[in-house]
């Protein structure tokens, strides 16, 4: 790939990388730091049972989040140490290159789109 290709991907990935730290403190502040016991613990009113459970609710939401954005993270460090190291935009299974197309929609992807087919047929075995 072309040292200007390079270029355009590393920044979409650096872009995204921040944008996702960004989510993650959102996501920390709006969902899992607002338990019931920050809302509700200093109250001298009785707690009432559907909020602790919406509190929960949110709380796992929160967790969720944040777990799928730290694995979409991974991806995107791995991408950028695969740029440094010469090997991005190639399929980690066949080694053809991954089309310009795949990287637009999904710059940290490992596989081309015939061996993502594959392994997602596989992987629901």
């Amino acid at each position: 790939m072309k040292k200007e290709r390079l270029e355009y991907y590393k920044m979409i990935l650096t872009d995204l990388k921040n944008s996702i730290l960004e989510d993650l403190d959102s996501i920390e502040d709006q969902h899992i730091h607002h338990s019931s016991a920050k809302e509700y613990g200093d109250s001298a009113y009785p707690i009432h049972l559907a909020d602790i459970a919406d509190s929960l609710t949110e709380a796992e939401l929160g967790f969720k989040l944040k777990n799928s954005e730290e694995i979409i993270l991974a991806a995107i460090d791995a991408a950028l140490k695969r740029i440094e190291e010469g090997t991005y935009g190639i399929c980690q299974d066949c080694g053809a290159r991954i089309s310009d197309e795949r990287l637009e929609v999904m710059p940290y992807a490992v596989r081309c789109i015939t061996c993502k087919s594959v392994y997602e047929k596989n992987k629901t075995k």
